[in-house]
């Protein structure tokens, strides 16, 4: 089974987000190979979200939490536009990411102010004509030392079990 994990070259390279958050309390890097070309990869990226496609997680564990948290199957047609500034919501009452940045097939970045500055990343790197690599980086700062230690804790052993979920879950739907 596919374990969802940067090389240390991935780790240590700059990507374009890493400016936004210059000076992360918490940050990771996570990365898996997929059998499929970026333009296969892209469409379940850009459809993410609560109340859109779901994150391909564990919905148990988010519906827990009450994120009302459902994954898509398939490809919906009407989530495939994405803009500069839009919400993407992560649960009914939190404040949502919004897109920073986006180039189609290529990287999509996400990112928050309130409560604290985090950006989420993906990035689609082009292997050969049959595979590509998909990083996901996530970097966050905090406004006070009130937040370190529980968003440390969720960020460092929560957050890399769905993002890991997440991964696989992309791969076997831009796979098939």
């Amino acid at each position: 089974m596919e374990t969802a994990f940067a090389t240390t070259e991935e780790k240590s390279k700059t990507l374009p987000c890493d400016d936004l958050v210059r000076n992360p309390f918490v940050a990771s890097t996570h990365g898996i190979t997929i059998l499929s070309p970026p333009n296969k990869i892209w469409p379940w990226l850009v459809q993410m979200g609560q109340g859109r496609a779901g994150f391909y997680s564990y919905t148990f564990f988010e519906n827990l939490l009450g994120c009302q948290m459902r994954n898509a199957n398939e490809i919906c047609p009407q989530l495939q536009s994405i803009q500069i500034g839009q919400p993407i919501p992560i649960h009914p009452k939190f404040n949502p990411l919004f897109v920073k940045e986006f180039e189609q097939n290529q990287q999509l970045i996400l990112w928050q102010q309130r409560p604290f500055l985090w950006t989420w990343a993906f990035y689609l790197g082009m292997m050969d004509s049959d595979s590509t690599r998909l990083l996901v980086r996530s970097r966050m700062a905090y406004p006070g030392p009130w937040a370190a230690v529980p968003v440390y804790a969720m960020m460092k052993f929560g957050h890399y079990i769905m993002e890991r979920k997440l991964l696989i879950e992309v791969k076997k739907r831009a796979e098939k």
